[in-house]
């Protein structure tokens, strides 16, 4: 991205959300600290999907955690067999996603998903959803702290993944306010 023009830059964040959303337009998109090897990356966008909540009879289903996914299916994979060299990540990381989505005019909250929390000392991952007005806020936060997961602890670290998968699939009911 960084000897890319503004252009390219915009048609590959077009290209990365196009990955989630089937619907999307980019409306904005910002990329701070590009030239900066020793400060954050901070990527701002916004963008708008019409299509994105599903309905259901009176209600709607949103799923607060709109963009990427933190789970690896390869936890899962394992045949019965019992590992014998550890995980090794790419690399440590800190990755904080904060959406927000604008409410529908005519419905308010019935149901938001429950706060999550996992530390493991080797990967940690929290997120929490509140509503603010007609603004649904979804806050997250996913860090690598080591890139070496000893065997032993494969089953902790698949147990982990496990609670980010329940909370990456949790949606906010809407209910349509009857007049």
């Amino acid at each position: 991205m960084l000897n890319a023009s503004l252009a390219d830059r915009q048609k590959a964040l077009e290209a990365f959300l196009g990955r989630f959303l089937n619907g999307v337009v980019l409306q904005e998109a910002d990329v701070a600290n590009l030239d900066k090897i020793d400060e954050t990356l901070i990527v701002h966008y916004r963008f708008m999907d019409a299509h994105y909540a599903q309905v259901a009879g009176d209600l709607l289903l949103v799923r607060p955690r709109v963009l990427g996914a933190k789970v690896d299916e390869a936890f899962e994979a394992r045949n019965g067999k019992e590992r014998k060299y550890p995980v090794e990540f790419p690399a440590a990381t800190s990755q904080g996603d904060v959406i927000e989505i604008a409410l529908p005019a005519g419905y308010n909250v019935d149901e938001l998903p429950p706060p999550a929390q996992a530390d493991t000392g080797i990967v940690a991952y929290q997120s929490k959803t509140d509503v603010t007005g007609n603004v649904l806020h979804y806050n997250r936060l996913y860090q690598i702290k080591d890139v070496l997961v000893p065997a032993a602890r494969f089953d902790e670290l698949r147990r982990f993944y496990r609670q980010i998968a329940s909370d990456e699939r949790s949606s906010a009911v809407l209910k349509r306010i009857v007049q």
